[in-house]
């Protein structure tokens, strides 16, 4: 649920406003002066929105702006002007309001305008894991490699893409390598569908003309126009309410639409990628989505694949995870431990990447200086490092890797890997890359499994 503070001194616009977003769903937080709205803020940090007159009986509406900066916090902040003062809102917008609008207005153009904002906000700033520059290189599954083949087949194209997957997967991720395949200089939008106020997003979609709202001072072009010769995403696309649906299949038929309020067909080349955690198939059968629609938005389906079924990609998302958040805080990246990359390698990931790097995040901080160990590891992780047995002579606390390469005594499944490993070194003359393309696998897995053997190790005592 959606969280809004409305900042008003008079009561009849506070009531207005509160009635209205409290039947879109939001949850409602009311203040009759700044300072009222100040304690709000300082005792509530997790507000999606604020909606604050500009003239308040005590401080500038603007007052708020420079109080959230000085937090932290990144609240977006609508302001309501009279005509007077617009020049003001308009002052405010530089120093960091969302947007304003002007008094009288209708209900409806308040209420896309809330939702236009609260849809921006979701789109960015982007956490680093979502960032198509932060990882989408990082694939050295065989999953991730057909995946992203796939990518380069349909690059030339502008059919329609649906992709499926976990939530945290990274479908954003392939959605702007789509993109980025086919021309990184075409515009790229993207609308969160559940991140909108169901009434509001066919305005968020094609756009309106001036003047189709009592309040609507000049016209808004809409996502689709926006990305005209390049790529919108919507995400989460079973979230699309059932009333906008008809429209969009019109669009996906004929690349033409009527902005709200307006007469004048728009036409664009704009390609739809969509996203979805959700079975479409139940949500049609359940009445919820058009399966006239489903079946425009899927001609090409791309499958995301969940990190548990990536297992050559945890460790290099994870070293390249460690060289963003070491890059942020301004120090260097810490190593990863043999303990603590057994520990990643054996967690499932039910959230996927966006898990992987809040635990590298966690990992990062609590790391002293000589790197990240299983203690530095969130505990559920740690509960997944295999004991070690003791190696017989070495003291106890004493790691037995220092008297044995492998870690503790090996099982004669860890003799016939590391035998059959030493083996394709042997005959690439010990290049990586060729024993890892003799083995069926990844350079990384091979190194991995080096370091897990202490083949390396062992080496350097033969030559």
């Amino acid at each position: 649920m959606k969280k809004l503070l409305i900042v008003d001194d008079e009561r009849n616009m506070r009531d207005l406003l509160r009635i209205l977003f409290e039947n879109d769903g939001f949850a409602v937080w009311t203040a009759s002066s700044g300072a009222e709205a100040l304690g709000i803020i300082d005792n509530d940090c997790d507000l999606d929105l604020i909606i604050s007159d500009v003239r308040l009986p005590d401080i500038e509406g603007v007052c708020i702006l420079p109080h959230l900066r000085s937090l932290n916090l990144e609240i977006p902040v609508i302001l309501i002007t009279a005509y007077g003062t617009i020049e003001l809102a308009v002052e405010a917008m530089k120093q960091g309001a969302a947007d304003f609008i002007a008094k009288p207005f209708k209900k409806e153009f308040i209420r896309h305008l809330a939702g236009r904002v609260l849809n921006e906000a979701a789109q960015g700033p982007r956490d680093e894991w979502q960032s198509d520059s932060s990882w989408g290189s990082v694939v050295e599954s065989p999953i991730m490699q057909a995946l992203m083949h796939k990518v380069s087949l349909i690059a030339d194209t502008t059919t329609s893409v649906l992709l499926v997957g976990e939530s945290g997967v990274g479908k954003e991720v392939v959605a702007r390598a789509i993109h980025r395949a086919r021309g990184a200089e075409r515009p790229f939008m993207s609308i969160s569908c559940p991140a909108m106020p169901p009434s509001l997003i066919e305005s968020e979609l094609f756009g309106y003309g001036k003047g189709a709202f009592t309040g609507a001072t000049r016209a808004y072009p809409g996502k689709l126009s926006q990305a005209d010769g390049g790529t919108l995403m919507l995400d989460e696309i079973g979230d699309l309410p059932l009333e906008v649906q008809p429209k969009l299949l019109r669009f996906l038929e004929e690349h033409s639409f009527h902005p709200l309020g307006e007469n004048r067909t728009v036409r664009v080349q704009t390609r739809l990628i969509s996203a979805t955690n959700r079975s479409l198939e139940e949500l049609v059968a359940e009445g919820r989505f058009r399966e006239d629609l489903y079946y425009r938005i899927n001609a090409i389906t791309l499958r995301v694949p969940p990190l548990r079924e990536r297992f050559e990609d945890i460790l290099p998302l994870a070293n390249r995870f460690q060289e963003q958040i070491a890059a942020q805080h301004g120090k260097a990246p810490k190593r990863l431990a043999l303990t603590a990359e057994r520990a990643l390698l054996r967690h499932d990931w039910p959230g996927n990447v966006r898990e992987l790097r809040n635990v590298m995040e966690h990992a990062f901080v609590f790391a002293g200086h000589d790197g990240i160990t299983i203690s530095d590891l969130p505990p559920k992780l740690q509960e997944l490092a295999p004991p070690r047995p003791r190696t017989p002579g070495v003291p106890a606390g004493e790691s037995a890797q220092s008297s044995n390469h492998c870690g503790g005594g090996e099982s004669k499944l860890d003799e016939a890997e590391k035998a059959l490993l030493v083996a394709a070194l042997n005959r690439t003359n010990w290049n990586i890359t060729a024993a890892a393309r003799e083995l069926g696998v990844s350079r990384n897995v091979v190194r991995y499994r080096m370091r897990k053997y202490g083949i390396e190790t062992e080496r350097s005592h033969q030559y």
